[in-house]
């Protein structure tokens, strides 16, 4: 949650050209990353599920105590993820690389033309 945040924080910063660049590339990017997972998954013969639950921490809080403050222990709820191992078919998830591959391949031409508009639009001083 974190890195999103500052990911965020500095997108706030970034120039039209970069926003313009990071766009124009965030679906290969997504690709990419599903190439990724694709291929870890045929290596290691199963995929890994995010599976999120919800469990309780126990922190310190301020409280009142008749008009006074009081500190005092409080539970919060506390979303966390673990992952578990799947089953894969093989076949399915080959078929499902070469599709991305060549996904990626149009997402590729796409994106170049995308950074060439970019480029035009805000050329470096």
């Amino acid at each position: 949650m974190i890195p999103l945040i500052a990911l965020l924080a500095l997108a706030g910063c970034a120039t039209p050209r970069e926003s313009c660049l990071s766009t124009a590339q965030r679906e290969l990017a997504t690709i990419d990353k599903l190439i990724a997972e694709t291929q870890a998954n045929l290596a290691r013969g199963y995929a890994l599920q995010r599976e999120y639950y919800t469990t309780s921490r126990v922190t310190m809080c301020a409280g009142s105590r008749r008009n006074s403050l009081a500190w005092n222990y409080c539970t919060v709820p506390e979303t966390r993820v673990r992952e578990e191992p799947v089953a894969i078919d093989r076949a399915t998830e080959e078929r499902k690389l070469r599709e991305l591959k060549q996904t990626r391949k149009q997402a590729e031409a796409e994106a170049q033309q995308k950074i060439a508009y970019c480029e035009a639009k805000f050329p470096l001083k």
